[in-house]
């Protein structure tokens, strides 16, 4: 995976703050129970399918163990794990919008953790080496500038013997090859579009596929 260029951090951490997942997508509004229970119930359904796919999740992960959650959003991983006994999960997310929400989740759900739920940089986290025994992170590395440099920061805060769940949107047959990507690019850039954060054009929009998957 190369660095992205000219795009700084701090873009992208305006486009996600004023853009929070779902926030376009769902019905009723962002931070309330009926939005969050939604957002739930699409996740599980379109991205979480199989139930192999959440037991995988917290595969050889100690009930005891210290968690880390990077690009928490509106906190679905964090209620995720809390539900499942795990008590000691930390987030971080690079916009205080997300933090806001997982807080109110955690609120609205009656849920409690030991852990706290930070502003936080995937690329450079705000943790001391060593801090974890386990790091989850789930469809967001892709979308910030050095994606490589996030994979070096979940291995410098686990502890030894720790482990990592984390996951990047798949490219496609189409997404892989240049020429046949620009050729349905302006065959359907008028048909393809999703709701929410600008996703409407995001076929007519997208430079390559690169920016397609990450406005998916």
């Amino acid at each position: 995976m190369r660095e992205r260029e000219n795009v700084p951090i701090t873009t992208v951490r305006d486009f996600w703050d004023s853009n929070p997942l779902f926030a376009g997508e769902g019905a009723g509004e962002p931070g309330t129970r009926p939005w969050f229970e939604q957002h739930e119930r699409v996740l599980a359904a379109d991205c979480l399918a199989d139930e192999r796919a959440l037991s995988f999740v917290t595969q050889d992960v100690r009930k005891d163990a210290c968690i880390l959650d990077v690009g928490c959003g509106p906190g679905f991983w964090v209620r995720f794990f809390l539900r499942r006994g795990f008590q000691r999960v930390w987030a971080c997310d690079l916009t205080p919008q997300a933090v806001r929400l997982t807080r109110t989740s955690l609120d609205i759900f009656g849920l409690r953790t030991e852990g706290t739920i930070q502003e936080g940089n995937a690329e450079q986290l705000p943790y001391e080496d060593a801090t974890f025994d386990h790091v989850n992170c789930q469809g967001v590395i892709h979308h910030t500038p050095d994606t490589e440099q996030c994979v070096r920061e979940f291995f410098r805060v686990l502890k030894p013997g720790g482990t990592v769940c984390f996951s990047v949107y798949y490219k496609n047959f189409i997404l892989r090859h240049p020429a046949l990507f620009r050729t349905v690019q302006r065959a359907l850039s008028s048909l393809v579009g999703l709701k929410g954060r600008g996703r409407e054009a995001m076929l007519r929009d997208a430079k390559n596929a690169e920016d397609m998957v990450r406005l998916l």
